[in-house]
């Protein structure tokens, strides 16, 4: 059984993970200039899922400050060492909030409006127009082709 203090176990998880949003923040920086729906909204899926891992992991190690904190004496942190842990989880809130803040901010939202009505106006444009004609004592419809 490894004696490792359980909250650094936990914070290299959390290292990881921010490192994972960060480059998933960057791939959606990218595509919100472009044209590519999809992957921009799969994308901030991907995001979204990392930031809930993300705060739940914060949790974990805040739980692990409690309790460290509720008895400093048996697991041997001096208060620096349990204001530096609470730093760490500052930060990464602050992270998180940053991006989250970008991501759901007016502007984005503007722009991914803009780019489902151009995918709508796309797929429209797209569709098979049928036109009805009359022949002789019926009716048929015919494919007029694409716009």
């Amino acid at each position: 059984m490894s004696l490792e203090d359980p909250f650094f176990v936990v914070r290299d998880e959390v290292k990881q993970s921010i490192a994972n949003a960060q480059n998933l923040y960057s791939q959606w920086s990218t595509l919100i200039e472009g044209e590519d729906l999809t992957k921009l909204q799969s994308v901030a899926t991907d995001l979204r899922n990392c930031f809930k891992s993300i705060e739940w992991d914060l949790e974990d190690l805040q739980q692990t400050i409690n309790i460290a904190e509720s008895n400093p004496r048996k697991f041997r942190l001096d208060p620096s060492e349990l204001e530096t842990r609470k730093q760490f989880i500052r930060d990464i809130q602050a992270t998180v909030k940053r991006i989250r803040d970008h991501i759901d901010s007016d502007s984005s939202n503007r722009k991914v409006e803009q780019l489902k009505k151009k995918a709508l106006v796309g797929s429209e444009e797209k569709k098979t127009s049928w036109q009805v004609c009359k022949v002789g004592r019926g009716t048929c419809e015919i494919q007029s082709g694409l716009y």
